[in-house]
């Protein structure tokens, strides 16, 4: 419990002699002390982890290099022990008009701590808004690229289509062929086994339709070449023009506050109002608990002591030598704290 006695300021050979009620009243000002430094630590170090992570959308969550993470605990811890360290002052306050004077500094401090923790409790809301924002940013570049590959694939398709009904062609022109060279009878057929008028009709439709697959392959070769070389550019030119999602501590604190404006409910800005209300109100309590008490015990022997020990120093210059000599200085007895009430 000396550490709720230290983190209240309050001296532990007083406290042995006040009454349970007044010590009570001392550790519940070093608790709220050890609380505010504890969320200090906690929003402090969320808050750093964003600035020195890297954000890993596989795990959605930030990794830190184990030199990073060393910075992000002592700069947290560091900022943990200066707001203990004021609102220490804060709850020690000898007087009302002290802890007066304190409240925008409190109203700062709860300010401060709860950005962190607002932004943590609305993580994965804050991570849809940047998402979306960031695809809202890219949409432009991925319908340029659909639209592009729709009117290729569809041109490529359609000569597909043609090289297709081309061959169907050629091979029943080439059936003609054989079947005249074999002299068989039917539909069309000559009768006439070798090469008469039919068979070179039919060779030269299958000659025709050949030239015109190779035209085809090749068109459909051509459309297939500029198709991978354009996306090839698009590719680099988004490369250069555009940026991965960002998930720093700024990106989040920026769509925090775009989640609330575009929350027609409300509900999402009276949640970030009241938890900034909470943390304010925490780091109010002392104070407020300074302005509406009367001194208890401690405040009472704490005063009786301040004016004991001036008594004692006031006479104890009266009774010291006053030459101003510098070889005979000025010689202050010793004043002892036997705290004899």
């Amino acid at each position: 419990m000396n550490l709720l006695y230290r983190l209240s300021k309050s001296d532990p050979v007083i406290m042995e002699r006040c009454n349970n009620r007044t010590r009570g009243q001392q550790k519940a000002l070093g608790l709220f002390v050890l609380l505010t430094a504890m969320f200090a630590f906690i929003s402090s170090y969320y808050a750093l982890t964003t600035i020195f992570g890297e954000w890993d959308d596989y795990s959605r969550d930030y990794i830190l290099s184990v030199r990073s993470r060393m910075l992000v605990l002592f700069c947290a811890s560091l900022f943990a022990v200066m707001i203990g360290a004021i609102d220490r002052e804060i709850v020690s306050a000898k007087n009302k008009v002290a802890a007066l004077l304190r409240i925008p500094l409190a109203i700062t401090i709860g300010i401060v701590i709860s950005v962190p923790v607002k932004l943590k409790i609305l993580e994965g809301r804050i991570n849809q808004q940047i998402n979306e924002v960031h695809a809202e940013k890219i949409a432009p570049f991925l319908d340029r690229r659909e639209n592009f590959l729709s009117q290729i694939n569809e041109e490529i398709g359609e000569l597909e289509k043609m090289k297709t009904i081309y061959i169907m062609k050629r091979d029943d022109e080439f059936k003609r062929v054989e079947a005249e060279d074999l002299g068989l009878s039917g539909d069309g057929f000559s009768g006439i086994p070798g090469m008469g008028i039919r068979y070179r009709y039919a060779q030269n439709n299958v000659d025709r339709y050949d030239d015109e697959i190779r035209q085809l392959e090749s068109q459909i070769r051509d459309k297939e070449d500029y198709r991978d070389e354009r996306l090839a550019q698009m590719q680099r030119d988004f490369q250069v023009y555009s940026t991965n999602a960002v998930y720093d501590f700024w990106a989040k604190y920026t769509a925090m506050h775009e989640i609330v404006e575009q929350d027609t409910s409300n509900n999402s800005r009276w949640m970030v109002i009241g938890i900034t209300m909470l943390f304010i109100l925490l780091e109010l309590i002392p104070s407020l608990m300074k302005l509406l008490s009367n001194k208890n015990e401690y405040d009472r022997l704490s005063d009786y002591l301040d004016k004991l020990i001036q008594k004692k120093l006031d006479k104890s210059l009266k009774e010291s030598d006053l030459d101003m000599d510098r070889d005979n200085p000025i010689v202050i007895p010793e004043i002892t704290y036997d705290y004899e009430f």
